[in-house]
C-alpha cells in the first residue's frame, strides 16, 4: 500500500464518519421532535 494513498484516504474516512454521525443525529432529533409534537396534541 502506497503511504500517499493512505494519507489521502484517511481524512476522507474521518470526514465520512463525522458527516454520517451528524446526519444520523439529525434524523434522531427530527424523529424526537415529531414524537413530542404528537404527544403535545393529545
Amino acid at each position: 500500500m502506497n503511504p500517499l494513498v493512505t494519507y489521502m484516504i484517511a481524512p476522507l474516512l474521518i470526514w465520512a464518519g463525522i458527516f454520517g454521525y451528524l446526519f444520523w443525529l439529525d434524523m434522531r432529533l427530527r424523529a424526537l421532535e415529531k414524537r413530542l409534537e404528537e404527544e403535545a396534541r393529545r
